[in-house]
């Protein structure tokens, strides 16, 4: 029974408490819980690996580069921003170039924690899943586009940063040495 006294205790639990509710609500809203939600602002983003690109653009197959044409065009031209997380914007980056999930072929499936892709899996506009070791080592993903250095395993990927950040996708180096899901588009 309580004794109608209030202690600094049940004071400092009671906050606590207070906010980690909070804090779960604001994951569970910036989550990928959500339907996306579409935009287009008006800035620009730096291209600085245009050569890579265009030869990714030349080599792919037909159907990686349709992946590709979308991808620059939502990301580059159109500045699309959707709000979710990483696998949103490449799942609609896929839908809109006609590869929906009967279209997409699971080419390596594996855990985060391994075992990893060998590098030679990996083709132009493949759908990457892969722990980012500049971020924590959280799992994300994007579409491979080419490797800056096979040798180090770093490629440009076109992914998504997410947590409802009002910016596009972007073209970023990462180290691809911990590839764990690989889809690519079917025929």
């Amino acid at each position: 029974m309580g004794t109608g006294v209030s202690t600094s205790f049940d004071k400092g639990f009671h906050l606590y408490g207070k906010t980690i509710f909070f804090i779960a609500v604001l994951l569970i809203a910036t989550g990928c819980s959500h339907k996306p939600k579409i935009t287009t602002p008006s800035h620009k983003t730096n291209m600085s690996y245009q050569t890579l690109i265009q030869k990714a653009q030349k080599k792919a197959s037909p159907q990686a580069k349709k992946i590709l044409q979308k991808a620059r065009e939502m990301s580059q031209k159109k500045r699309v921003i959707i709000r979710g997380s990483c696998w949103d914007y490449i799942n609609a980056i896929y839908n809109q170039a006609g590869f929906p999930q009967k279209k997409q072929k699971i080419i390596f499936k594996s855990k985060k924690r391994g075992p990893y892709a060998k590098s030679g899996m990996l083709k132009i506009g493949d759908w990457i899943y892969y722990v980012n070791h500049s971020f924590h080592n959280v799992g994300h993903s994007g579409i491979f586009i080419g490797w800056v250095d096979k040798t180090k395993k770093t490629g440009l990927t076109l992914s998504y940063a997410g947590l409802g950040r009002k910016t596009p996708a972007r073209y970023k180096v990462y180290d691809l040495s911990s590839v764990y899901h690989i889809i690519r588009p079917s025929k």
